[in-house]
């Protein structure tokens, strides 16, 4: 795992990997709660959301080159 990197954010200070996945749980989080309230029905349920997550992180190691 890389350290902590700084880049700059759109409207001032350097985000750190941890505002950044911060803002990432954030914005997931408005996006189950607004779909929640639209339609509950279709709100997709943790373990699906864990899923995902399994599917994403394993693509992206696959995509990143190995280091010998």
């Amino acid at each position: 795992m890389e350290p902590p990197t700084a880049e700059p954010g759109p409207a001032g200070p350097p985000v750190t990997d941890a505002e950044a996945v911060g803002a990432l749980c954030q914005v997931l989080l408005t996006g189950l709660a607004a779909q929640q309230l639209i339609d509950a029905q279709s709100t997709p349920r943790g373990h699906d959301l864990a899923r995902a997550i399994r599917v994403i992180a394993t693509r992206m190691d696959e995509a990143e080159p190995q280091q010998p």
